[in-house]
C-alpha cells in the first residue's frame, strides 16, 4: 500500500474564480489542474517513493522560491517536505 497526502494550493478552476477574482488571486499564483495531475501520476508511477507516507505540498513554480526560504527558516514546521 502506497499512501501520499497531496496538499495543493489554489487550483485554477471555475469554482476558484467564483470565489476569488484574478485581481484578488492572480493566475500566476494558482496551480493549473495539469500540474496537480502530473504529481498524482508521478505518485502512481512510483517516481515519488521518497514521499510515501508524507504530506506533499504542491505549489505553483512562482511560489517555489518562497517555499524553499520559508521551510529553511522553519525546519520543524514541515519536517523536510519539499514542494512539487
Amino acid at each position: 500500500v502506497r499512501a501520499f497526502c497531496l496538499c495543493p494550493g489554489a487550483v485554477e478552476t471555475e469554482m476558484l474564480r467564483r470565489i476569488a477574482s484574478a485581481s484578488n488571486l492572480p493566475t500566476a499564483l494558482a496551480l493549473q489542474p495539469r500540474d496537480v495531475a502530473g504529481v498524482v501520476l508521478s505518485c502512481i508511477d512510483g517516481d515519488r517513493t521518497q514521499d510515501r507516507g508524507k504530506a506533499v505540498p504542491v505549489l505553483p513554480r512562482s511560489q517555489a522560491g518562497w517555499w524553499q526560504e520559508w521551510s529553511c527558516a522553519h525546519p520543524s514546521a514541515w519536517l523536510g517536505m519539499d514542494p512539487v
